[in-house]
């Protein structure tokens, strides 16, 4: 029944994209790199998305300087919500279209993780299914075992049982998720996927918003 309430539910989701400079090595199961997989995998998405879903965009990156390890591209809003005359799927399409990775840059996933989940917080929707999607090829390379069992405690102190907010990590990898990202997921009630080709993505997109 949880299964099918979930399923039937809008969704209230920030998807963030690794746009670190590992994601720009070729994927081979994908004939592009992972960065244009995550992309293409995503546009793909949002043309399924339903229009009373609420959708929106980050990508995440550290640079030498930066105050933040992530970018805000689209706020969080309705699918069927029109901003100067542009409705939120075709804000989100061309966020993606025109979206570049950021060579000579890491990830920084933790910090991005708790933002992200502490942003939908802020955004929470009632009668809605809140989430946090995050899609990488990897872990947290500017991150440490301290700062990861940081955040994973911290997740789990702000997680609001009456409000909760669930983040779903994919990894773009043949093998399985690591295990930081996992971690990540567990704490909040979420889950963790891997695949590396369109259509293995593709499934995983379908699935993680259904089912916890």
């Amino acid at each position: 029944m949880t299964t099918w309430s979930r399923q039937t539910s809008a969704h209230n989701a920030l998807y963030v994209l690794d746009a670190s400079e590992s994601m720009g090595r070729e994927n081979p199961e994908a004939n592009r790199s992972y960065w244009r997989t995550a992309v293409d995998s995503t546009v793909i998405r949002t043309q399924f998305i339903p229009t009373r879903d609420s959708i929106g965009l980050w990508t995440s990156t550290v640079a030498d300087g930066a105050d933040k390890p992530y970018q805000q591209l689209v706020p969080i809003r309705r699918m069927d919500e029109y901003v100067d005359g542009t409705p939120q799927r075709k804000q989100i399409q061309d966020a993606l279209a025109n979206a570049e990775l950021a060579e000579d840059t890491g990830s920084g996933l933790y910090r991005t993780a708790l933002a992200a989940f502490r942003e939908v917080q802020d955004n929470y929707r009632e009668q809605a299914v809140n989430s946090v999607v995050i899609v990488s090829d990897g872990s947290d390379t500017h991150g440490n075992d301290e700062e990861l069992n940081e955040l994973v405690r911290t997740l789990k102190e702000e997680q609001d049982r009456d409000k909760p907010v669930y983040i779903v990590t994919m990894a773009i990898t043949d093998g399985d998720p690591p295990q930081d990202l996992r971690e990540i997921s567990e704490a909040t009630g979420g889950t963790s996927h891997a695949g590396d080709s369109l259509q293995e993505i593709q499934e995983r997109y379908l699935y993680t918003l259904s089912a916890f």
